[in-house]
């Protein structure tokens, strides 16, 4: 009978040290994911941002060329 409290003891503590280290697991998963997430939203806004400064550009350089025409 002893024997059997022993081995109930260590399989008690087993699945414990189990859940506990899938937990850790399963959070790294989580982490890893959401970074993979945050770096294509950031590579989005950048790209959007490179698109917005190229077209904001173009309207700079006609105002710069009217003010040489004009005798600027």
């Amino acid at each position: 009978m002893q024997a059997f409290e022993g081995i109930t003891l260590i399989i008690i503590l087993m699945i414990i040290v189990n859940a506990i280290g899938m937990g850790i697991f399963s959070s790294m998963i989580h982490n890893l994911l959401s970074e993979w997430k945050t770096r294509e939203e950031k590579q989005a806004l950048e790209t959007e941002m490179t698109k917005k400064d190229a077209e904001l550009q173009n309207p700079a350089k006609i105002q710069q060329m009217k003010g040489m025409m004009n005798g600027g």
